[in-house]
């Protein structure tokens, strides 16, 4: 069994990854459906069913996202960011380019991939994550072994400093972790492809990349047969929970940008608070309170704040709107609530099952300098259609990740 690493981000359409159990506000019914699917499909390869209709890969907490290759147009090679796929793309060909087009901060990390990633012999344009340039890595002890250490954003990577990998870290100029491949004759209208071949790359001293293919030789990955029946017991109380939602809720929630946007803000300020929504009645106060908290600052900011003026009479609407739809849905919305949780809690136990694959060696660098064991950042699962969720242990990266980030 192969899990290959992508962070599944559709340039082209500007669609970035979101939670496996938010797809049910996102889309729905056809969210809930996928959501559904994916999870079965997840649970049959983890009982070492062959199941070709998923790849499930893990992620990597490189930054910034590096888009490079050959313009299609001028057929010159480039380094940029995600702005590659702008209406106007922001390509950089020299260093002038770089320090022209992109902001102070990334001179130092366009510079060296402009000068190094143009060895491998790039056909066509590829996307990856930097993991490190020449500043960033460094030799450190931890536990009482020598590694090679680089930490992009939240998580250290370390390598043994004398392993073969640890070597060709400690010698390269920067290093890369490409997942996604680019097609298309501009680069205002390129298709994803989440599967990057970097076996036809040119090998480089002053380069380490790679698509952070690993194995799972041992079988540990596999569920055990309690884990089996817990899964499948979730699996019908979220079935359950689906059924219970009327259609037109799930429509009506999809369609309310503001709904969708503060529900999932009040999911991540439980997040902070290092807890996961439980009581329904409770989450759903919670979320009025903060709807009502930016509805208030929102007129707090106006010159005019007499209540009939247009601007505060159109925020006082959308806050009726917003508790209207709560206090008049408040039983389809607690089924969402408790599907969204029994999907959280197989998400948790997959993800608990790929961390026990032994990789890379990964820490969380604490404020006194000692480091704890990370786990990876998560997981991503791509359909056969192309939908791509990520599985993240909410509690566990995610909180860390709300606190200062360590790149710009």
């Amino acid at each position: 069994m192969q899990f290959r690493e992508l962070i599944a981000e559709e340039a082209k359409q500007n669609k970035h990854l979101e939670h496996i159990e938010e797809e049910i506000l996102n889309k729905g019914s056809a969210g809930a459906e996928e959501t559904l699917n994916t999870l079965m499909r997840f649970s049959d390869m983890l009982k070492g069913r062959s199941n070709k209709k998923l790849k499930v890969t893990v992620k990597w907490d490189g930054a910034p996202a590096i888009v490079c290759g050959t313009d299609p147009q001028t057929k010159k090679f480039f380094v940029s960011t995600k702005g590659a796929f702008a209406n106007k793309p922001k390509l950089a060909f020299t260093q002038e380019d770089i320090e022209s087009i992109f902001p102070d901060y990334l001179w130092d990390k366009l510079g060296p991939c402009l000068e190094h990633l143009s060895k491998l012999g790039i056909k066509g344009v590829v996307q990856g994550d930097l993991m490190f340039n020449e500043e960033m890595k460094r030799q450190t002890e931890i536990d009482g072994k020598e590694y090679i250490v680089f930490k992009p954003q939240k998580i250290t990577y370390a390598f043994p400093i004398d392993s073969e990998v640890g070597k060709r870290i400690a010698n390269a100029k920067l290093g890369i972790i490409f997942h996604t491949n680019y097609t298309g004759d501009a680069m205002n209208d390129m298709e994803a492809d989440f599967n990057v071949d970097v076996s036809g790359f040119k090998n480089n001293k002053d380069v380490w990349f790679d698509d952070a293919t690993f194995k799972d030789v041992t079988g540990s990955v596999l569920l055990t047969k309690n884990e089996q029946v817990q899964v499948k017991q979730d699996l019908a109380d979220a079935m359950a929970a689906y059924k219970a939602i009327p259609r037109d809720l799930l429509e009506a929630v999809k369609t309310n940008k503001d709904f969708v946007q503060y529900w999932k803000r009040t999911v991540n300020d439980y997040v902070r608070a290092n807890k996961l929504p439980g009581d329904p009645d409770q989450f759903l106060n919670d979320f009025i309170d903060v709807y009502k908290n930016v509805i208030q600052k929102g007129i707090a900011g106006l010159k005019n704040q007499d209540p009939s003026a247009p601007a505060v009479k159109s925020r006082m609407d959308k806050l009726e709107t917003q508790v209207n739809l709560v206090n008049a849905n408040r039983k389809g919305l607690a089924n969402i609530i408790r599907f969204m949780k029994e999907v959280s809690n197989i998400k948790l136990l997959f993800i608990r099952k790929l961390n026990n694959i032994e990789s890379v060696a990964q820490f969380y660098q604490e404020p006194d300098g000692s480091y704890t064991a990370a786990n990876p950042e998560g997981y991503v699962a791509v359909d056969h259609i192309g939908n791509a969720v990520k599985f993240v242990d909410r509690l566990e990266f995610s909180r860390r990740n709300f606190g200062e980030k360590d790149f710009g």
